[in-house]
């Protein structure tokens, strides 16, 4: 990441995602999500607010807070919506950044460390009682 954005960083060749070129297109289109090792929430705004900022722009009204309330509640942080994150712990903090980042309903997540496989699970199903798996879990949040 330094060398690129120093300019020493160079590349070639095309960018591919689900059968579709991607390097030709702007950023913001290319729905690639990234998450940080360090959960990286905006301490001025509460969890819920900071959830709200991933929601796709299609998704209007209440259904804006349903999505989110419904998120926290499936990761196990219901009632937290209006909660400021510096009250959270490390795992929870280390949660609501990973909902923030399927909430913005990425094709691919980019992690800049190996995650811990048991934030995934308490994220994306702890309340999956079924055993139907990670995926099943996790396209609960991607919408795919």
């Amino acid at each position: 990441m330094i060398g690129a954005l120093a300019g020493q960083f160079s590349c070639t060749g095309e960018l591919w995602l689900n059968e579709q070129r991607i390097d030709m297109l702007p950023t913001a289109q290319r729905q690639i999500g990234i998450l940080f090792q360090d959960a990286l929430l905006f301490d001025q705004f509460s969890v819920g607010q900071n959830l709200l900022l991933a929601l796709p722009a299609t998704l209007k009204g209440n259904a804006r807070c349903n999505a989110v309330n419904d998120a926290l509640e499936r990761s196990g942080l219901d009632g937290a919506f209006h909660q400021d994150p510096a009250t959270l712990s490390g795992g929870q903090r280390a949660r609501v950044a990973l909902l923030r980042a399927l909430l913005a309903q990425p094709k691919a997540l980019l992690l800049d460390e190996p995650f811990n496989v048991g934030i995934f699970d308490e994220t994306c199903f702890s309340n999956d009682r079924a055993g139907n798996g990670f995926r099943a879990g996790l396209r609960f949040f991607v919408g795919r």
